[in-house]
């Protein structure tokens, strides 16, 4: 929750921070156990791809396992 400062719109005065109810998160590749954060108190994915040459059946099952 955050009030921006009228005389900059760059600056604003965090007053809470909401409790994470949902995290999508990435693993690292290999062997680490590395994570790294992506989203948090997400409620609707949209997962769009093109339809041309790069489009990628694998690439969409990672996302939808990620989701």
């Amino acid at each position: 929750m955050v009030d921006k400062l009228s005389d900059d719109e760059r600056h604003g005065i965090i007053h809470h921070v909401l409790r994470r109810k949902t995290l999508i998160i990435l693993r690292a590749a290999g062997t680490s156990n590395d994570e790294q954060l992506v989203a948090t108190n997400v409620v609707i994915v949209y997962i769009c791809m093109s339809l041309n040459n790069d489009f990628n059946v694998r690439r969409i099952e990672r996302y939808l396992i990620i989701v």
